[in-house]
């Protein structure tokens, strides 16, 4: 009986085996007949339910993802690829093929891991530079993060049998479509062939007769000055070769002739024309030679003979993979990327030309883009309008209308500053700068305000370098902003200057002494300034802010005043009094900075700046008479003291008798240390400090 069985057993695994074989013999049938949407299912069958050994067939699990993806089911293409990449054979290539198949699918984290790993950057030159844009995984941060630009809508015109490539006609919509099911289907992905459709304007779908065929007709544009249309044909298939290539052609509605652009090639894909709304440039996709690899971005140039060579867009827009459906309106070119970091499949993107030269490329955000196909931008004149299409529903190319939403960054701004006479404010101009260039120059209202708007993802400083004030810099950014917003900012000058109102006034009754004379100078400078104060005894002036000023001042009357002024203060505007002693017998006032050297007579030369002074106060005071008295401190004999001050009192008087005062009007007397200001007197411990108060120069009215 236990033989009976196995030999049951080993009959079922033999019929089972041979089942498999024959399945697999027709799945690969179908697969090298390019007929991948019957073969699709026998693989999925295989695998998923008869759990074909992956050792054995490893060859067939690569046809089943490449079979499943041009079928567009791209789970079970991503389920495979999943199980190959434990089998020893599993190479850098396939990892790259997993890693996109990863983003089809959604599995960001698994394209992450494969990512970090790093071998896909280890598959060659060719995928580095895009794999390397993905390494850290913030790519994908960066692109979902705003997704308020563009508001998306599936149109009412789809026919749910596959319908992309609108674009604006003088009559209506026009876009390709595989709804016409008088063709028969076509066995690649068992959709029909595509022909071109005319939605009219009164939303009436019409046929475009003269491009119906047989044949693929897919994304066309039109020539509406000349009445030309382009548009992509696939060309007749070869004899065993059920794929063919595509090209373009041009269709003349007034001479009723299509004729094949001159760049066509039976081997080379040729498709997906945008003419210039100059005429002048013809935008396609091609994978012809001398581009990046796949299919690129191309033009040709209209010249006297035609159109020109074709012209590679470059390495900046395309890549190892594919760009395609190129738009282009302004200063900008539209167009959809598989080779371009993206969230998966063909996502869209954005390159500003200037002078001919691309910069700026931006993927458009995940607000238009998918992890699936993502293509066939086009926008009306306003640009704020327009249709793209899409396959992330379903599998299944529809189109969507495009409303493009700007969004509007204010900054409204406040110019203040520290002086009264905001009227002054509207001279000074603000210049705006983005990276280190000059795009702007603002100006103030009276009040101080002003505006400026922006757009999105934009880093500006707000400059001022005024001559009154301190340099001033302040940032604006709309980086990490998706919704329109006003941002309300205060630029504060301040000034470099203090305004000083000054009175001098009596230091007794304190009243204003008028027309006295103040002499301000500059503590490093040593630059003057000479004041004449009013009927009020009233000046103002302006003074450097941080520093320091000494003010000699004098009226007839009065003795000279010496004092300071500090313009160390966050305040902008300082009020001064500045007091002068009136002159009456026995006032006694200290003179300041004379100087002798240690033990001797002598006057130092800076003393004189400060005789000199008192010179100018008995001229301007003929009548007065004085006594120039000199005093010593503590230390030291006391009949030395009196005769050392007794001869320093009279170093003085001589001096100023030779610049010129009468000597009958001044006495020299010295004190030594018999007028001691302090307790420091002899035997009583003291600071020097105290001691210099002592040593003083004092002139009293006689």
């Amino acid at each position: 009986m236990k033989v009976i069985y196995t030999l049951i057993g080993l009959v079922f695994f033999t019929l089972n085996l041979f089942s498999q074989n024959l399945k697999v013999n027709q799945a690969e049938h179908y697969f090298k007949s390019y007929r991948f949407a019957e073969a699709t299912p026998i693989y999925k069958e295989l695998i998923e339910k008869d759990h074909l050994k992956i050792d054995l067939f490893e060859s067939v699990y690569k046809d089943a993802v490449i079979s499943a993806e041009k079928s567009k089911d791209y789970s079970f293409a991503y389920s495979t690829m999943d199980k190959l990449s434990s089998t020893k054979n599993f190479s850098n290539e396939d990892a790259y093929h997993f890693f996109q198949l990863s983003l089809l699918t959604s599995n960001y984290s698994k394209a992450k891991e494969l990512i970090f790993k790093g071998i896909v950057i280890s598959n060659g030159a060719n995928k580095l530079d895009l794999a390397k844009l993905y390494f850290d995984g913030k790519i994908w941060d960066d692109i979902v993060k705003d997704s308020s630009k563009f508001k998306i809508k599936e149109v009412d015109f789809n026919s749910n049998k596959g319908d992309f490539g609108a674009f604006f006609h003088p009559n209506g919509i026009v876009f390709s479509s595989a709804r016409d099911l008088a063709a028969k289907d076509w066995s690649y992905d068992n959709s029909a062939f595509l022909n071109i459709y005319l939605l009219n304007k009164k939303n009436k779908i019409e046929t475009l007769n003269f491009l119906k065929s047989s044949r693929h007709d897919g994304t066309a544009c039109y020539d509406s000055i000349n009445k030309l249309w382009y548009f992509a044909r696939n060309f007749d298939a070869k004899k065993n070769n059920q794929l063919t290539t595509t090209g373009i052609f041009i269709y003349d509605e007034k001479s009723d002739k299509e004729v094949a652009f001159k760049y066509n090639s039976d081997s080379l894909f040729t498709a997906q024309p945008f003419l210039s709304e100059d005429g002048n440039k013809l935008w396609f996709s091609s994978n012809r030679k001398g581009g990046q690899g796949n299919a690129d971005i191309w033009y040709c140039l209209k010249t006297s003979d035609g159109w020109s060579e074709p012209i590679n867009a470059g390495g900046y827009i395309n890549t190892s993979q594919n760009e395609m459906f190129p738009f282009f309106q302004k200063n900008k070119l539209y167009f959809a990327s598989n080779g371009q970091a993206g969230l998966g499949g063909l996502d869209l993107f954005s390159v500003t030309y200037d002078n001919e030269k691309p910069s700026n490329l931006k993927n458009l955000g995940s607000g238009i883009n998918s992890n699936l196909d993502d293509f066939s931008l086009v926008l009306d004149k306003t640009g704020k309008f327009g249709y793209m299409s899409s396959n992330r529903i379903g599998i299944i190319d529809h189109i969507y209308s495009v409303l493009v939403k700007t969004a509007e960054f204010v900054l409204k701004g406040e110019l203040v500053a520290d002086f009264k006479g905001k009227e002054d404010l509207a001279l000074i101009p603000i210049v705006v700068k983005e990276n280190g260039n000059i795009i702007d120059t603002l100006y103030a209202d009276k009040d101080g305000n002003f505006e400026f708007k922006t757009e999105k993802n934009e880093d500006f400083t707000f400059e001022i370098n005024n001559d009154r004030f301190f340099p001033l810099k302040e940032t604006f950014s709309t980086k990490d902003k998706v919704e329109s917003d006003t941002t309300f900012k205060k630029l504060t000058l301040q000034s470099k200057y203090i305004t000083i109102n000054a009175t001098v006034i009596d230091q007794k009754s304190k009243k204003p002494i008028p027309f006295s004379k103040v002499v301000i100078k500059d503590d490093v400078t040593g630059e003057e300034k000479t004041f004449t104060a009013d009927d009020k005894g009233y000046f103002s002036t302006e003074l450097e802010r941080n520093k320091l000023f000494e003010t000699h001042s004098s009226h007839q009357g009065y003795f000279d005043g010496n004092s300071e002024i500090s313009t160390v203060s966050k305040d902008s505007l300082m009020k001064q009094d500045i007091e002068l002693k009136f002159i009456s017998k026995g006032t006694t006032i200290a003179i300041e900075n004379v100087f002798y050297d240690f033990g001797k007579a002598t006057l130092r030369p800076e003393s004189k700046v400060e005789l000199d002074k008192l010179a100018e106060f008995l001229k301007e005071n003929p009548k007065l008479k004085v006594e120039l008295s000199s005093h010593t401190d503590s230390r030291g004999g006391d009949a030395r003291n009196l005769v050392l001050s007794q001869q320093r009192a009279q170093s003085c008087v001589d001096y100023l008798i030779s610049i010129g005062i009468n000597k009958n009007n001044i006495v020299a007397k010295g004190y030594g240390e018999t007028k001691l200001i302090n307790r420091c007197k002899n035997g009583v411990t003291c600071t020097e400090d105290e001691h210099q108060k002592n040593r003083r120069t004092e002139i009293k009215v006689l």
